[in-house]
């Protein structure tokens, strides 16, 4: 019985490989450092940068899901790239707080699809769950953490309208990255 119990409890894990952690580590330090400074460059342009964030995110997550199509695999590279930015890049527990449920629902979509980012549709479908997520937690932080004045609402639902079309351009380019990538590799 502790056998049974023991085997289920890591389970999830059991199923990377050592490449396969890697590789999700490797695309959690792109986000963090290359893509986020590239964003952080664009402050100037506030709150229009955050629509390049997104495009970033979506690009490593479907290239990601192409290279290693598990369930887990958004789970993992998002508490690694958050790790990333609360221990060095000192970002607030709370905006750590606010972005954990979001790759839960991602991969609940995914289990349930039964298509893991393995296609387009599904790394389309599973972003735009994901993204709405990040919007859904980052305009929280910006609102009420920062104290942004409500009549700034209408021109972020045309942000989030941005976000979701730069994530789906971000979503085709990583995926067609990842199936070129995955057929280098063999």
């Amino acid at each position: 019985m502790a056998e049974a119990a023991s085997q289920s409890r890591r389970g999830i894990f059991q199923k990377f490989t050592a490449v396969d952690l890697i590789t999700i580590a490797i695309f959690a330090v792109l986000v963090r450092t290359v893509f986020y400074y590239a964003y952080k460059a664009l402050y100037v342009a506030f709150p229009l940068n955050q629509v390049v964030f997104p495009f970033f995110i979506a690009f490593t997550m479907s290239t990601l899901l192409v290279l290693v199509p598990k369930q887990g695999t958004v789970l993992l590279w998002t508490i690694t790239w958050q790790g990333i930015n609360f221990f060095f890049q000192g970002e607030s527990p709370l905006y750590l707080a606010m972005y954990i449920p979001i790759p839960l629902i991602a991969e609940a979509l995914f289990y349930f699809m039964k298509r893991y980012g393995a296609d387009l549709t599904s790394s389309l479908i599973g972003n735009m769950v994901y993204q709405a997520g990040h919007m859904t937690a980052t305009y929280f932080a910006i609102v009420y953490v920062f104290f942004m004045d409500w009549t700034f609402q209408s021109f972020l639902v045309l942000l989030a309208v941005g976000v979701l079309v730069a994530a789906n351009f971000g979503t085709l380019a990583g995926h067609q990255l990842g199936n070129r990538l995955k057929e280098m590799i063999g």
